[in-house]
């Protein structure tokens, strides 16, 4: 008998037979379970008329047990679970299982690609607007570019369209920005006549695009609708328009149109700067939901006034939080040299790692979202996994070796009805919502300082994305969960 033997027999002394083995039921080394959910341990004891008291341990902090041998899947990975007798320490049974984030797989098809260009027709004066074919900015076999002059816009439109949207819930537009500092803004029509009178429209702002190709989803319910538009009827005709800046010449080639099907999206919490008041404040919100986030860290502000302490970042660590690469000193990487960036990111990459941070070391956040082709080329050729730009909107594309992440910015002008459209958003087209806060202040104190956001809004916010959860519609994950579940 060992000495835990004679322990666990004092606290619950055999008055029947003693254990001689376990039998898990519906766990085994195969067994997944999903993130956010729950699973109660079945298990069986031998002999039957042997105490049948249990004790339930996990060597990880992925999950919980409660004492009633109920599991809550709290981060992705692997974890062992140790169901013992509790009248017999020596008889128990190990297994690993994994938690697992459930998928976000929208379905798409393709509703048009652009290639007509008997189909797809200019509206506007040929004097200072064209259309062409681009047989370069393309994934197919050719593009439709269209180019507006010295500020003129410019609109081509689809006639004979017969798409049937009534089972979708979103779209995806794909296009190739020539001159992202010329554009203004792009917008999308669908009608339900040829005329372009029953519609639903898109606006994709400048901030909402990137230099080059972009991939845009957006949900059918996010569309302005004019007229006598319905989505139940057929799509008898679309329409694209673009906006250059004041007097300049932009172009943009469009290379296919998708429908959406989704029903899951993912959410995640950053904030940048390591400031203490997201230790104090956002921490305990998330928390509070059994949400996780994501701190951005700038290396040489790690225990200095005002900023999280070391031994802070290690607990929000290990309640498995991760932590961002946010620059040694965070300077705007676009304004310093390449080598300049290299030692930026490098050392706070290195600060991470030497301290056990390194789920996220190699994931960049810009200091006040500035990047250019430096740092992008920088970040690819030294391994870098991701990296979180200032771009609006809901991100659709693969998050390994993107280095243009969007990002939601929680700024005084966002109301939380915004916010939890957003988080809509993202389950409607299976895309990933990225929230960013700095600091948090009461409601009455909010001013239009861009580095405050509301206690109150980000509560319910977080609370809105906890119901989403409940509902199997949203998936809360780290940066770094988010990578490993697209490969």
């Amino acid at each position: 008998m060992t000495i835990n033997d004679i322990n666990v027999e004092m606290k619950y002394p055999p008055l029947l037979p003693r254990p001689d083995s376990i039998k898990l039921g519906n766990l085994s080394s195969a067994t997944k379970i999903d993130l956010g959910s729950e699973l109660k341990i079945e298990y069986s004891i031998e002999p039957k008329m042997a105490a049948q008291a249990v004790l339930f341990f996990s060597d990880s902090s992925i999950m919980d047990i409660s004492e009633s041998g109920v599991i809550t899947a709290k981060a992705a990975g692997t974890a062992s679970i140790k169901v013992q007798a509790a009248a017999r320490a020596s008889v128990f049974v190990e297994v690993s299982i994994d938690v697992v984030v459930p998928a976000v797989n929208p379905i798409t098809a393709l509703a048009d690609p652009f290639i007509s260009t008997a189909e797809w027709l200019l509206q506007t004066a040929t004097a200072n607007t064209s259309r062409a074919v681009d047989l370069v900015n393309t994934n197919n076999t050719q593009s439709t570019k269209i180019t507006g002059t010295d500020g003129n816009f410019v609109t081509i439109r689809n006639k004979v369209a017969h798409i049937d949207l009534s089972a979708q819930t979103g779209a995806k537009l794909s296009f190739y920005v020539h001159d992202l500092t010329k554009v203004s803004r792009i917008s999308f029509y669908f009608a339900n006549d040829v005329t372009i009178t029953a519609t639903a429209m898109k606006v994709f702002q400048a901030t909402d695009l990137k230099q080059g190709w972009n991939k845009i989803a957006f949900s059918l319910d996010s569309m302005t609708k004019a007229g006598t538009f319905s989505f139940s009827k057929e799509i008898l005709g679309m329409q694209v328009r673009m906006d250059p800046v004041a007097g300049q010449t932009a172009a943009v080639s469009f290379d296919a149109l998708e429908t959406v099907s989704a029903v899951r999206g993912n959410a995640i919490f950053t904030m940048d700067d390591n400031w203490t008041d997201q230790y104090t404040k956002a921490y305990p919100i998330l928390k509070d939901q059994g949400l996780r986030g994501n701190i951005a860290v700038i290396k040489n502000k790690v225990d200095a006034a005002g900023y999280m302490t070391k031994a802070n970042l290690s607990e929000v660590y290990e309640n498995r939080w991760d932590l961002l690469n946010h620059t040694s000193t965070h300077p705007e990487l676009n304004l310093i040299t390449k080598a300049e960036q290299k030692t930026e990111l490098d050392g706070c990459r290195d600060y991470l790692n030497i301290n056990g941070f390194n789920r996220a070391s190699d994931c960049v956040v810009y200091p006040k979202g500035g990047y250019n082709a430096d740092l992008l080329a920088v970040q690819a050729e030294a391994n870098y996994r991701w990296g979180r730009s200032l771009i609006n909107g809901i991100d659709v594309d693969a998050p390994n070796s993107n280095y243009l992440v969007k990002t939601i910015n929680l700024v005084p002008v966002i109301t939380l009805a915004q916010a939890k459209a957003a988080v809509d958003e993202a389950y409607k087209v299976g895309g990933t919502v990225v929230f960013l806060i700095h600091k948090l202040v009461p409601e009455a104190e909010i001013a239009t300082d861009t580095m405050f956001y509301s206690i109150e809004r980000y509560e319910a916010l977080a609370a809105y994305v906890a119901e989403k959860i409940a509902e199997k519609k949203i998936n809360n994950v780290t940066v770094s969960e988010w990578i490993e579940m697209s490969k």
